[in-house]
């Protein structure tokens, strides 16, 4: 059995079955949380379904999957959501494309990426092709989202969940998405709330509130904080950060319990609560330092 991607034991051997032994159903829903993992294996087992060769993964010399790369093979048709919607007349005309029987390849592939964003009218029209499936077209779903698929949809496909391949560490990196300069601004206070400066911190709040007066970076600097107590209490329990590299020990309040930071952690989750209500923010910074300051 080739062994197509690594930790994904139960896709590659639907994968194998598909190369090996001519077995595939008519429609697959691949979830995952990574967008990269769906991107690559929705393209690999097209290619397992499409190419007449005993395909594998370093197929390079065969025409069709040559063409598939360049995204200029007409027997498979991948949909994307616009403005997080798939519209109706997307499935109409790719239901009018596959009228037809393919004329290079075993079958005529669709994939429906993100299909979480399907519209009422665009799911019932998919429902078509999945209630009475030609015999040579098979579609592959993607998504991130699987509750919010339509349970009409779920289940008329072969589900397969994929592992996520990336750290915990790169998880909450790509998560927060922080710049350097964000990174080091978000350290600072994070430090300063640690050493517990009342004045130092009262300083700070204006140049905070000038930087984080959009919702957007007020969520991400809590967010932030959120995962550097979480962090703090892996450390202070395990020994060890689950989530930060650049976090320095030495900085962190040193006469600590495992109880005292649970409670950090639930007055920053209280207080990022109330970002939504249009709260003053320097009521909402001093509120946050004086409750820190008390446990």
């Amino acid at each position: 059995m080739v062994e197509f991607v690594e930790h994904q034991s139960i896709y590659n051997n639907i994968l194998n079955k598909i190369i090996n032994k001519n077995l595939n159903v008519h429609a697959y829903m691949l979830v995952c949380d990574e967008k990269e993992i769906l991107n690559k294996t929705s393209i690999l087992m097209a290619k397992s379904l499409i190419c007449h060769n005993k395909f594998d993964i370093n197929c390079k010399e065969c025409n069709i999957c040559k063409r598939i790369d360049n995204n200029d093979y007409s027997e498979l048709q991948i949909i994307n959501p616009i403005n997080n919607n798939i519209k109706k007349e997307k499935i109409l005309e790719l239901r009018t494309r596959f009228q037809e029987k393919p004329i290079e390849s075993k079958n005529n592939v669709y994939i429906i990426n993100d299909c979480e964003f399907l519209g009422p009218s665009a799911a019932n029209s998919i429902l078509k092709f999945l209630e009475e499936p030609e015999s040579n077209v098979v579609g592959i779903f993607t998504t991130r989202n699987l509750n919010s698929v339509y349970d009409t949809i779920k289940s008329r496909c072969q589900i397969i969940k994929l592992n996520n391949n990336i750290s915990e560490k790169e998880y909450i990196r790509r998560t927060l998405n922080l710049s350097d300069d964000e990174q080091k601004q978000i350290l600072e206070f994070f430090y300063l709330l640690e050493k517990n400066d009342k004045i130092e911190l009262f300083n700070k709040i204006d140049s905070l509130v000038n930087i984080y007066k959009e919702k957007e970076q007020l969520t991400k600097l809590f967010n932030s904080l959120l995962f550097m107590y979480m962090d703090k209490l892996n450390y202070f329990v395990f020994g060890k950060f689950k989530y930060f590299d650049f976090i320095d020990y030495e900085k962190l309040k040193k006469e600590e319990n495992s109880k005292n930071i649970l409670n950090q952690i639930n007055i920053i989750m209280e207080i990022s609560s109330k970002i939504s209500y249009n709260l003053n923010l320097n009521l909402l910074f001093s509120s946050l330092i004086i409750k820190m300051g008390e446990v």
